[in-house]
């Protein structure tokens, strides 16, 4: 075969390889700046971006903060089987059981009815959630409207993170056997919590949390009498949520 045909056999097999690794997602810079095209990985030194206007550009790993694509490119700290969660939106839908803790604690069942948080960076989020609680002790029903924040620990990149959380909120009591005329029974609800956030895949995960619950209702809710002076319940809450993550490119 002449040296030409061997140049064009060898260019083409080139061709091939880098088409084969390239995925569509988006390069973000130390610096702020944002790549969006076909990213070329296999390089142990960077990565190529291959822009719609047919520019292209190669970047160091050192001047990366992050790479969204669909198969996580290889760094030069080993490989990973998930991208960096920066910035994204989560969906969470669950339950929890709490025993009551102490004298005066209650018991409660908690289902997540909505659920959203907001990632703001790969180790806070902030976001709200109303969900649907049962004390059985008492037989009533609640409604806590709650809003929640959360700081993780460790590489976002990894399969799980650790983390802390602080929920606070108010919850709207349901009547039951009451007149039409009396008061609901309402009260504020705090819960701080420690928990493990696992990552199933690049879109969904599942979150496992031990908290420590205080509720202030009225105190004829509680231990009868005519009181609405606020009485505080306690229990220990441990709750698993699943979660849908919305990552944008």
């Amino acid at each position: 075969m002449k040296p030409k045909s061997f140049l064009l056999c060898g260019w083409l097999c080139l061709f091939l390889t880098a088409a084969a690794a390239q995925q569509p997602g988006a390069v973000y810079l130390k610096n702020g700046a944002i790549f969006r095209g076909e990213i070329v990985t296999g390089n142990p030194l960077g990565v190529t971006v291959n822009m719609s206007d047919g520019r292209s550009y190669f970047f160091i790993f050192k001047d990366i903060d992050s790479i969204k694509q669909k198969t996580a490119p290889r760094t030069p700290s080993g490989s990973s089987r998930y991208v960096e969660l920066r910035r994204f939106d989560q969906i969470e839908f669950g339950m929890g059981y709490g025993p009551a803790f102490g004298k005066k604690g209650l018991a409660a069942l908690s289902l997540s009815f909505i659920s959203y948080h907001a990632r703001i960076t790969p180790h806070f989020s902030i976001g709200g959630k109303w969900d649907f609680d049962y004390l059985p002790d008492i037989k009533r029903w609640y409604g806590p409207l709650v809003l929640n924040v959360r700081g993780y620990f460790g590489p976002s990149t990894g399969k799980a993170q650790p983390f802390l959380s602080l929920e606070g909120g108010y919850a709207l009591g349901f009547k039951d056997d009451e007149d039409e005329y009396s008061p609901s029974p309402h009260g504020w609800l705090v819960t701080p919590s420690v928990g493990l956030s696992v990552r199933l895949g690049r879109n969904t995960g599942v979150l496992f949390s031990l908290g420590y619950r205080m509720q202030w209702l009225p105190e004829y809710v509680c231990i009868g009498g005519y009181s609405e002076k606020p009485f505080l319940t306690k229990s220990i809450m441990v709750r698993m949520n699943f979660a849908i993550y919305m990552a944008p490119y």
